[in-house]
C-alpha cells in the first residue's frame, strides 16, 4: 500500500470544518490552547511538538503513553514482553522515517477530531495548511481507562497486542497509513449488516451467525475485511486475523496475530 492523501482531502472525507494543523517545533499560541476541552490532551500534544526533533520515535512510543497514564504502571503500559520496536517493527520505522510531526486538529460530525500525522520533509514556514501532504496519520492515543471502558460496553477483550499499540496509537480513519481502526471503529456485526440485505441472493458456505461475531480492524480497500472473533478470546492469547474474501463471500486464517497483520500491511 502506498496511499498518502493531504490533509485537505481526508478532511473532505470527514466532512470536516475549519482545519488547525500544529507543527513541531513551534509551541501553540494561547488561542490555539483554547481548542483543548481536554488539558491533559494540551499537554501531551505540547511535549511532542517542542520535542520531536530531540527525542524522535521513542517520544511517541514511550513517553506519550506514560504521559497520558500518569498514574498506570509500567506493566499495564508495557503489556507484552516484546517491546514496541521488536513488536511492531514496521510501524517504528514508519515513525524513524519522519521528519516532521503535526498536530491536526478539526470539527467533523460536531465532534473534534485529534490526529497527529507525520511527514518525510520539513514544511517552509508559509505553507498552506490545506496542501500539506502526510505519509502517516492516527488519533491521539487512548488511555488505559479509556480501553477498559471501551471493553465493558462492547463485551469485547482486547489482545495485549492491541492494547499495546492503541495505547500508542488509536487507529486511523479509511485507507491511512498505518491501516488500522480507532477503537470506537471496532464493532461488531459491521459486516453482517453490509450484507443483510442481499445475504439470500450470496452463495456463501459461511453462516450468517459469523458475520455478526465478526468485528473488522482493517480493509484491503477492495471489498475484502480483516478482523477478529471475540469469542475465540483467550487470557495470554492473542487473536488470528481473519479475511472476509468478498470475491467468494468466505472467511480464511489470513495472519497468526494483530502484529502480523500490521507488519504486512505497513511493508
Amino acid at each position: 500500500m502506498d496511499y498518502k492523501p493531504s490533509i485537505y482531502r481526508w478532511k473532505t472525507y470527514l466532512k470536516g470544518g475549519t482545519t488547525n494543523l500544529f507543527m513541531s517545533d513551534r509551541p501553540l499560541t494561547p488561542d490555539k490552547m483554547s481548542l483543548f476541552d481536554n488539558s491533559s490532551d494540551l499537554l501531551a500534544v505540547n511535549f511532542v511538538l517542542n520535542n520531536w526533533s530531540e527525542k524522535g520515535v521513542e517520544l511517541l512510543i514511550n513517553d506519550l503513553p506514560r504521559m497520558l497514564n500518569e498514574h498506570s504502571t509500567t506493566q499495564e503500559l508495557f503489556v507484552t514482553e516484546d517491546s514496541t520496536h521488536g513488536l511492531f517493527p514496521s510501524f517504528t520505522q514508519m515513525l524513524r522515517e519522519t521528519r516532521e510531526v503535526a498536530f491536526v486538529s478539526f470539527l467533523a460530525d460536531n465532534k473534534i477530531r485529534n490526529i497527529f500525522v507525520g511527514l518525510h520533509e520539513p514544511l517552509p514556514d508559509n505553507f498552506d495548511a490545506l496542501e500539506v501532504e502526510f505519509h502517516w496519520a492516527y488519533y491521539l492515543p487512548v488511555r488505559l481507562g479509556e480501553i477498559k471502558e471501551w471493553e465493558e460496553n462492547s463485551n469485547i477483550n482486547l489482545s495485549s497486542q492491541m492494547k499495546h499499540l492503541y495505547l500508542r496509537a488509536n487507529g486511523t480513519p479509511y485507507l491511512l497509513s498505518p491501516y488500522f481502526y480507532s477503537l470506537d471503529d471496532l464493532i461488531k456485526g459491521t459486516l453482517a449488516e453490509t450484507y443483510r440485505p442481499i445475504w439470500n441472493l450470496i452463495n456463501s458456505s459461511e453462516p450468517f451467525s459469523k458475520l455478526e461475531e465478526f468485528v473488522s480492524i482493517s480493509e484491503s480497500g477492495t471489498g475484502d475485511e480483516y478482523g477478529f472473533f471475540p469469542s475465540f478470546w483467550r487470557s495470554g492469547k492473542e487473536y488470528a486475523i481473519y479475511r472476509w474474501d468478498h470475491g467468494v463471500a468466505g472467511f480464511e486464517r489470513y495472519w497468526d496475530n494483530f502484529a502480523d497483520m500490521l507488519d504486512y500491511l505497513l511493508t
